[in-house]
């Protein structure tokens, strides 16, 4: 995990100011980009869902609409895939400041005891953020070069 620009005693001062005069702390800051974080990715998976109904439920026949909803989609799915990415890399940075704050939270644990794991594939982040909305970018590529070539 990369250094932060702060020492830890920058950090210590920040957050006693921060729960002396603010009344917010780095763990309530983290607690708040976690639930928009979730609420972006659940967002997205509902866009997608909801332009695929649009284009399903669209006439055949009617070539130009389809393209015209999968392009509308395509769209908003690409800017919600960045608004998700924006959102993580928050979140990623309040985390390293947390990890770097306080070794007995129970962050830094956790996360020392998922690296000692023998068997794991990937970051779940990663499969959030990059995989997930990559797939779903390419689904309506496909469907849309489908639609072009008169295959559905």
């Amino acid at each position: 995990m990369k250094k932060l620009k702060h020492s830890e005693e920058e950090l210590r001062k920040i957050y006693t100011y921060q729960k002396n005069v603010i009344g917010r702390t780095f763990y309530e800051e983290k607690d708040a980009t976690e639930n928009v974080f979730h609420n972006r990715f659940h967002f997205l998976l509902v866009i997608y869902s909801l332009f695929m109904g649009a284009f399903m439920l669209a006439n055949n026949n009617n070539k130009i609409l389809q393209l015209i909803i999968l392009s509308t989609g395509l769209a908003i799915i690409i800017i919600m895939g960045l608004a998700l990415y924006r959102i993580h890399i928050r979140l990623d940075i309040l985390l390293r400041i947390l990890y770097q704050f306080d070794n007995n939270h129970v962050l830094p644990i956790v996360d020392d005891e998922i690296k000692n794991l023998k068997f794991r594939l990937f970051k779940v982040n990663s499969l959030i953020v990059v995989f997930i909305p990559v797939l779903l970018i390419l689904s309506f590529f496909a469907i849309m070069i489908l639609v072009i070539i008169d295959v559905l």
